[in-house]
């Protein structure tokens, strides 16, 4: 899997593909989000399935996090709204039960997602349910009748907007599902309360504030998407370039060590490292006295081989003086 993602990551990290791939990326019909993006905006994904992959295994824990904020965002909201009734008694018998039941499955989801393994296999299906059971009840409310509501015409739209802001932020579902579901929520919200507020003048005004929650919502999720993703490749990248370059450490410290004797190979070893590893403070100098030392080095073993007698040489020219003397 990590040699299959390197493939993946390599055209990236070099910085440039072949032609074909520069003229199409550069192409002024199609303008990627973030590098290595799949053509479909509308749910943002990496071209190749390994990398796509490979994403959902390293961000699923950030997106998990995400939907439990929000859980708790939920349940502490209905239970400001039922402390609010209880305080202006506008709470019925009907209210606590309704609350007591979504904080109960609230927090039943919350325990789900601690399962790490269940809720990676069943996150779709719960992010279905959540948001089924948001809109349902807000709905349920903004079709109550006059004497039964207790929410105001503003506090009423808020909601709805509310509603469909968590809809895009913190449930975890494709783009495309989240703009079917808040557009539908949407009109079914205008559907229920259109001859209730009283504000039948202002309707162009509302659907203008509507299109502009949908287009925020759009935006913040398309905006997460990019981050998430550009930071994903960038680590990827860097992992990579230190992979390589420890590759190549290993490759000229075992050329070194295979060339020279052990105890000149390790002082030139020893070097190299604290010239790979200057200080901030002094780096030109650190470098100069590095290299001047290395130079010194490697000049002291070539002096030694010229100084040691080889044993070869030795017998060669002992075999050559007894002859000499015999004959």
């Amino acid at each position: 899997m990590d040699d299959d993602i390197g493939d993946e990551l390599t055209p990236a990290l070099a910085g440039s593909g072949d032609p074909s791939m520069r003229a199409h990326s550069s192409s002024p019909r199609r303008l990627p989000m973030y590098e290595r993006a799949a053509g479909r905006w509308w749910n943002p994904q990496f071209r190749s399935p390994t990398l796509e992959a490979q994403y959902w295994k390293c961000s699923f824990s950030q997106l998990r996090d995400r939907f439990r904020s929000g859980l708790i965002y939920i349940a502490l909201v209905i239970a400001a709204w039922t402390v609010y009734l209880a305080l202006f008694d506008q709470t019925f018998i009907q209210h606590w039960v309704v609350s007591l039941c979504l904080i109960a499955i609230i927090f039943a989801m919350f325990a789900f997602t601690a399962c790490a393994a269940q809720y990676q296999r069943f996150y779709m299906p719960t992010s279905f349910l959540c948001t089924f059971l948001i809109c349902l009840v807000t709905l349920l409310i903004f079709s109550a009748e006059n004497q039964a509501a207790f929410m105001s015409p503003v506090a009423s739209l808020a909601t709805s907007f509310q509603v469909v802001l968590l809809i895009y932020t913190v449930i975890p579902l494709p783009l495309y599902l989240c703009i079917l579901i808040g557009t539908i929520y949407s009109v079914l919200f205008e559907t229920l309360i259109k001859n209730k507020l009283g504000l039948e003048e202002t309707g162009y005004i509302k659907l203008v504030l509507h299109v502009g929650v949908h287009l925020l919502g759009v935006h913040l999720f398309i905006l997460t998407q990019v981050r998430q993703r550009k930071t994903f490749l960038k680590v990827g990248q860097s992992m990579l370039a230190r992979k390589d370059l420890e590759l190549e450490t290993q490759f000229k410290d075992h050329m070194i060590q295979s060339v020279m004797p052990k105890k000149v190979a390790d002082e030139l070893l020893k070097d190299a490292s604290e010239l790979r590893r200057p200080s901030a403070s002094n780096d030109s100098n650190c470098r100069t006295s590095n290299a001047t030392q290395v130079d010194h080095t490697i000049k002291l073993w070539e002096e030694s081989r010229i100084e040691e007698p080889k044993p070869g040489l030795l017998r060669l020219a002992y075999r050559s003086f007894m002859g000499f003397r015999i004959s």
